[in-house]
């Protein structure tokens, strides 16, 4: 289009100068009044390069440029918007070089070996190998793989059964033993059965009634004869009484036993003593005072207060005696090391050696003749002129410095028949005496638990 104008231009041009030089004035100069080059310029009136220039009218450039119209690196960036760096970066969220360590928490170089190693073996890698290398035990454990000590063995649970008829007790089976029981623990942590109320198991596992409860008396009768006061004397009582069964020993293996089943007793069923022996008159819980420590822990008095309220003349004895001369021995427990003479408590009998026998105060001199009638053939007892006194003579054999029957037949006015038979061995009282009737005393009866 362009290079057709000018050529039309270029042709009107022509055209006009051929006019002009068939014009013969001179008034008009051809070059200066109709210059076409200053005129008429092409290259100035229309110019193509800027009339219909296609790089500025349609500059795809500017007009429509991609680089800031839909700007990818600044409209949506994605080193911004979402920056996997920060946002959720790998490197910092789950690092791991630190969070599994390979070589810290577990160090991939030492990989532990337990091929051919028995349980607690070392792994190489400072640990120890746990592997099946323990077996199974027997029927009550369990052998298993301890990290520390091997191969332990652990116990099943109790009353697991095991082997015929048992059950398994801390590892070990154990079968149950009932055979002639009623009670008791069958071995195995179970029992044989119990006993009706009341009853207790003994060790043999059989039911039996619990014993008596002890008599609060002392006496196996229920009734004192010295020591009146029970509340006052609640441990020591002096029970009177007889028995025809010799001797103040008489110990089996579970201590002093009856012979008579406590019949005996001034009031007692047995009164008479037939077949009984000193421990028939203490009540069920209490025994025979072994001698002076024994009554003394029970009273600290001694025989203080034993004839409050009594009846004269009364006598009784502890089972302890003498090696001579009125020195008392020790208590007697289990087997006596002493026969000679009586000693106990009372108003009747010769004084003891204090010395050697307190808090006991009497002994029975040789065959017990202070305890009867003419201790000596010459024995002789009266009141004194003011009858406030009385005084036997002579003064030995058991009569005068002591006080047997023949004074207190003065004393109270009564005659009083010998009651107390020693024999006839001036060293074995404490194996042969017998008491023929219940009056002029007995025994003292310790209670067993106090």
């Amino acid at each position: 289009m362009g290079r057709r104008v000018l050529v039309v231009f270029c042709a009107i041009i022509f055209l006009c100068m051929g006019c002009g030089s068939s014009d013969s004035g001179t008034g008009t100069d051809t070059g200066q009044t109709d210059d076409p080059g200053q005129t008429d310029d092409p290259g100035q009136t229309e110019d193509p390069g800027q009339t219909d220039d296609p790089g500025q009218t349609e500059d795809p450039g500017q007009t429509e440029d991609p680089g800031q119209t839909e700007d990818p690196g600044q409209t949506e960036d994605p080193g911004q918007t979402e920056d996997p760096g920060q946002t959720d970066d790998p490197g910092q969220t789950e690092d791991p070089g630190q969070t599994d360590d390979p070589g810290t928490a577990e160090d991939p170089g030492c990989i532990p070996d337990c091929e051919g190693k028995l349980c607690g073996d070392d792994d190489g890698c400072e640990g120890v190998c746990i592997v099946d290398t323990c077996g199974d035990g027997g029927e009550c454990t369990n052998m298993v793989c301890d990290a520390t000590e091997g191969c332990i063995s652990v116990p099943v649970f109790d009353s697991t059964a095991c082997g015929d008829g048992g059950v398994c007790v801390t590892g070990l089976c154990c079968i149950p033993d009932c055979e002639n029981k009623d009670c008791g623990t069958d071995g195995c942590l179970n029992l044989c059965g119990s006993c009706d109320d009341g009853q207790s198991c003994t060790p043999d596992g059989l039911c039996e009634d619990p014993p008596p409860q002890a008599d609060a008396t002392g006496c196996s009768d229920g009734t004192r004869e010295g020591f009146l006061d029970v509340g006052g004397f609640p441990f020591l009582a002096a029970c009177g009484g007889a028995w025809d069964v010799p001797g103040i020993h008489h110990t089996g293996p579970d201590g002093p036993e009856p012979a008579c089943d406590r019949q005996a007793g001034n009031t007692g069923e047995n009164a008479a003593g037939a077949g009984c022996n000193v421990e028939d008159l203490c009540g069920v819980g209490w025994h025979v005072c072994l001698g002076k420590d024994d009554v003394q822990i029970r009273n600290e008095g001694g025989c203080t207060g034993i004839m409050d309220g009594a009846q004269s003349p009364a006598f009784f004895l502890a089972r302890i005696s003498s090696t001579g001369a009125f020195n008392c021995a020790p208590d007697t427990i289990g087997d006596p090391t002493s026969s000679n003479d009586l000693f106990g408590c009372g108003d009747l009998g010769c004084p003891a050696t204090q010395e050697t026998c307190a808090p006991l105060t009497l002994g029975s001199h040789d065959r017990c003749k202070s305890l009867k009638n003419k201790p000596t053939t010459n024995c002789a007892c009266s009141w004194n002129a003011e009858e406030t006194e009385v005084s036997c003579t002579p003064n030995s054999g058991g009569c005068g410095w002591c006080d047997p029957l023949d004074y207190w037949n003065v004393f109270l006015g009564v005659d009083h028949p010998d009651v107390w038979d020693c024999g006839t061995n001036t060293t074995q009282e404490a194996n042969y005496v017998v008491k023929t009737d219940t009056s002029q005393g007995g025994v003292l009866c310790c209670k067993d638990e106090f």
